[in-house]
């Protein structure tokens, strides 16, 4: 949708070569996608639900006719390599294709209660839902909160990242293409304005998030007024936890599988390791050794397993994460300045840890830090919820 007057620019942050020149929705472009969900929801309300099914699935085959496609043009929009958002493009149809399957079986309840009475539940639409996404998993993302909204008889505004919308833009297409009434599903450019007025619109009954924290606050703070529904995802800092009786090799292994994927930059990224200390040494030995041998380079390739960081302010961030990790006492184990690659990657934001420096049996996620002497066990690790908290003696 297009009505806002003003535009920004999306770049491959592999060459800073220019992508697309998108609209940067304003309040009068969000009201126009909301007022279009809100007319389309009393057609897609009352389609029968195995016809809403149908079209689902006919998403699921459109993107499945563009997989190639879309992985590269994800690829050239946040840099992730290939063969990464290959792997996700081979499972986003499979979505549409579940949540297609619901469509008619959403069922209520009868309750039996005493005297003459019909007590029963219905489960119906919530309304127009905003979905608003990041760069770092954009179709995929975007796919799990559209689908079981679409799927329930609600309709979608999507709002995706400023920093990598042209997948999600795709879906838009591919949505049209399979049936959708117009309206059913809005894409909306933009950057953050776009998403506060999402957020606050009086008629988007609830708001979804994927972003950071601090986002996440902000959207819980827009919404209360209007008392929105609201589902965030937010970041996180996980860890992996080495014991001394680990295999060795299946933990780096996994270890460097969870804190590189996606250069690092996921919210479920093992951002940080925590070894015992009797093979801490050799951990990060290996650890070292195995980061070295991360291929960075052209993302479009599919032998390259380190693409670029999505913008200048990431590559600034992580290399003062590097610089400060170093003043704090910690010692640079592999990388840490920026890539030698050729043109035209030359031009584009590789991190300047051309390889993330090691997490360690402490807690800075870029460095081996030195050891502090406490003691962590099994017996140690609590649980709370769903959240593993590390107890050091």
């Amino acid at each position: 949708m297009a009505v806002s007057h003003a535009n920004f620019v999306d770049e491959n942050p592999a060459t800073c070569a220019v992508l697309a020149e998108l609209p940067d929705a304003d309040i009068e472009t969000v009201n126009a996608a909301v007022g279009a969900g809100r007319r389309a929801l009393a057609v897609w309300q009352e389609l029968a639900p195995r016809e809403r099914g149908r079209m689902l699935n006919r998403i699921a085959d459109g993107l499945e006719a563009k997989l190639h496609a879309l992985a590269q043009l994800e690829t050239s929009d946040n840099g992730r390599p290939i063969r990464e958002t290959l792997a996700q493009q081979r499972i986003i149809p499979a979505f549409y294709r579940y949540f297609a399957g619901w469509c008619d079986k959403i069922e209520g309840t009868t309750v039996p209660v005493e005297g003459d009475y019909l007590n029963y539940t219905e489960r119906v639409p919530v309304g127009v839902c905003a979905a608003i996404t990041p760069w770092n998993h954009p179709l995929l993302i975007a796919t799990k909160k559209i689908a079981p909204a679409l799927a329930c008889g609600n309709t979608v505004v999507v709002k995706p990242s400023e920093l990598a919308p042209l997948s999600v833009l795709e879906l838009g297409r591919v949505a049209l293409e399979a049936g959708l009434p117009e309206g059913a599903l809005t894409v909306v450019t933009g950057r953050r304005e776009a998403g506060q007025a999402l957020s606050t619109h009086p008629l988007v009954d609830r708001v979804d998030l994927t972003g950071s924290t601090a986002t996440g606050i902000a959207i819980q703070q827009q919404a209360a007024p209007t008392m929105k529904r609201i589902g965030l995802e937010l970041g996180g800092k996980a860890a992996n936890i080495v014991f001394a009786d680990a295999d060795l090799d299946a933990a780096i292994e996994g270890a460097l599988f969870a804190g590189y994927i996606g250069q690092g930059q996921t919210c479920i990224a093992g951002a940080r390791v925590l070894v015992e200390q009797s093979i801490a040494e050799r951990f990060v030995e290996v650890f070292g050794s195995c980061a070295d041998r991360l291929r960075v380079g052209d993302p479009l390739h599919q032998s390259t397993q380190i693409g670029p960081q999505i913008s200048a302010a990431a590559v600034e961030r992580t290399h003062s994460y590097v610089s400060e990790a170093v003043e704090e006492g910690a010692t640079l184990v592999a990388g840490g300045e920026r890539a030698e690659l050729d043109e035209p990657l030359r031009a584009g934001l590789p991190s300047r840890t051309k390889r993330r420096p090691l997490p360690s049996q402490t807690t800075f996620p870029l460095a081996s830090a030195p050891g502090s002497g406490r003691r962590t066990s099994r017996e140690r690790i609590a649980w709370r919820g769903r959240c593993a908290l590390v107890r050091p003696g």
